[in-house]
């Protein structure tokens, strides 16, 4: 396995033998995020010993009341920590504090700093306040837009404050703690059953190629660009992973399964199917590509035209299961579906080492299990199509909803709302979801094309439209991975 692969991060509770290397955290993290904000003298005397001897001493003394103290170790290594408890001294308050979060520069990109919020954050929410505030400095670009991401909002109040020796301007974020959805944790989607799912359908299924590129292939300023090339897998999508881990794990009654499909899944199904000698009935929208449709019947699945949306393909194929006894796959709102998908990032991790990965999101199978296998390592993005918002509406709400399902990508990338299952790993572990316009997805199919003649569907092309719009801009070096989901359009005809 590839050196990120090797890579392991665990969040645990601070013990007194950390305070060395929590005086090295905080030194390289204030020396880095507080240059030009604070005086170069007072950083100069800001040294790993002095912070280590500070860190001796509150180690020492108890935690805040309901309060937690938490380090995140990467491969032994503790490389960032969080402190949180209640922000006064009453007993009864209902407001909790982060009061203290660093991590080591170098581990930035990998999502330990997401990974401490989400722990911090779940541990005051556990303890049961109902909201947190924090305090940042207000020159700190980077710190604030961190926390609005995670959902943090700045609420107008600010202060000056002594820290550490030196008078600091500050201004707080607060954030509402409701109850949580079942998490990450509950899950049957993890990164252990995916490593388990992988030589199941590893027979059946294609590892997948890499293109290294850079982002001056595609008119955009220098940085490593990996292209992990879904649409060469079975069928033309990642699809075809859920659909094997459905029909390898779970057992398939004498009527077949039945799916509901965009296309791409109902491809895979069939594909699936004809493969292992199983019936399969499909049914598909009116949106669905007609290259898709013609897949389908190739593989000689019973194929159903059903509505005009995604949506409606699936009332009518739940209404042939109650009536068949068939096994329904569901595209996306099926642990086996979310762990055949997860097996995408488990290669992509061996094959290349990533700072971010960004992902096309319609139901969120593969977005789901690409963040269960990453969980906060590697910076998840989602791309949506303005179109189709499925995930952005899902995010800003706090459960799944019904959102628009349209544009250029309706037969892959718009369902209508998110699944179940996916919600709670997207809310823990991807980052933030960006939206593209439909002249951004054919752009980015034409860029595809041009630059490196691949040949992606819409749906397969909206990552990195992200990328080519704007919506997304890599810091300097970072190591970007643009997953290309799927290759079925009809762009390519060979007997025109």
């Amino acid at each position: 396995m590839g050196e990120a692969a090797r890579l392991t991060l665990a969040i645990r509770p601070l013990r007194p033998g950390d305070a060395e290397a929590l005086g090295a955290v905080h030194a390289r993290a204030w020396q880095t995020a507080y240059r030009g904000l604070l005086p170069d003298a007072y950083l100069a005397n800001l040294t790993a010993a002095q912070r280590a001897a500070h860190w001796a001493e509150v180690l020492g003394r108890e935690p805040r009341p309901r309060g937690a103290r938490l380090g995140a170790e990467q491969d032994g290594q503790v490389v960032g920590f969080i402190l949180v408890g209640a922000a006064t001294g009453d007993a009864a308050s209902r407001t909790g504090e982060v009061y203290a979060l660093n991590v080591d520069p170098d581990a930035w990109g990998s999502g330990v700093g997401r990974a401490l919020l989400a722990a911090g954050v779940g541990h005051l929410r556990d303890s049961g306040f109902s909201e947190a505030i924090l305090w940042v400095h207000p020159g700190n670009v980077r710190a604030r837009r961190f926390y609005e991401a995670a959902g943090w909002r700045h609420d107008g109040a600010s202060r000056r404050q002594d820290v550490l020796g030196v008078d600091v301007d500050e201004t707080r974020y607060r954030r509402a703690l409701v109850a949580a959805p079942p998490g990450p944790a509950s899950s049957p989607i993890t990164r252990a059953a995916i490593e388990t799912t992988a030589p199941v359908i590893r027979p059946h299924v294609r590892v997948t190629p890499v293109l290294e590129a850079n982002g001056a292939d595609v008119g955009l300023a220098a940085f490593p660009l990996t292209l992990k090339l879904e649409l060469l897998q079975h069928s033309g999508s990642f699809k075809a992973r859920g659909a094997f881990a459905n029909l390898l794990l779970r057992s398939v009654p004498p009527a077949g399964v039945v799916a509901a499909s965009g296309g791409n899944h109902g491809a895979a199904v069939a594909y699936a199917s004809m493969r292992l000698g199983v019936r399969a009935r499909i049914f598909v929208p009116t949106v669905s590509s007609p290259v898709k449709v013609a897949r389908i019947r190739g593989y000689g699945a019973e194929l159903v035209v059903a509505g005009e949306r995604y949506a409606d393909a699936l009332a009518a194929s739940e209404a042939w299961q109650r009536e068949s006894g068939a096994l329904s796959v569901h595209a996306y709102d099926q642990a086996e579906t979310l762990l055949g998908q997860g097996t995408t990032a488990l290669e992509l991790e061996q094959q290349a080492r990533l700072d971010t990965v960004l992902v096309a999101v319609g139901g969120g199978g593969l977005i789901g299990g690409i963040a269960a296998w990453y969980v906060g390592r590697v910076r998840v993005i989602g791309v949506e199509p303005e179109a189709a918002p499925t995930l952005h509406e899902a995010l800003r709400a706090g459960r799944p909803v019904d959102a628009p399902a349209g544009g250029v990508a309706a037969d892959s990338l718009a369902p209508r709302r998110v699944g179940e299952l996916m919600f709670p790993l997207a809310r823990a572990h991807v980052d933030r979801v960006v939206l593209v316009s439909d002249d951004a997805i054919r752009a980015a199919q034409q860029r595809l094309w041009e630059s490196f003649r691949v040949v992606a569907e819409p749906g397969g092309a909206a990552a990195l439209a992200a990328l080519l719009a704007g919506a997304y801009v890599p810091a300097p070096n970072e190591r970007v991975g643009v997953v290309i989901s799927g290759g079925n359009t009809t762009a390519v005809d060979f007997g025109r």
